[in-house]
């Protein structure tokens, strides 16, 4: 993970779709994202790295 005073780059950021979740976990490429497979009530979960670079992984849920 990136301390606070670690320079962030500026300009456009390519996202990064990676298939296994714990090469995800484990590259935390910023802003990288995972695609979770549908739960029983039609909820997605796509898992994304924070852009910014550190680190920081999060879920948000799509569908009803």
């Amino acid at each position: 993970m990136m301390d606070k005073s670690t320079p962030v780059a500026s300009g456009p950021l390519r996202a990064l779709h990676i298939v296994e979740f714990e090469e995800f976990r484990a590259s935390r490429h910023p802003g990288s994202i995972y695609l979770a497979d549908a739960d029983g009530f039609g909820e997605w979960f796509m898992w994304y790295c924070c852009p910014c670079g550190c680190g920081t992984i999060s879920p948000l849920t799509v569908g009803s």
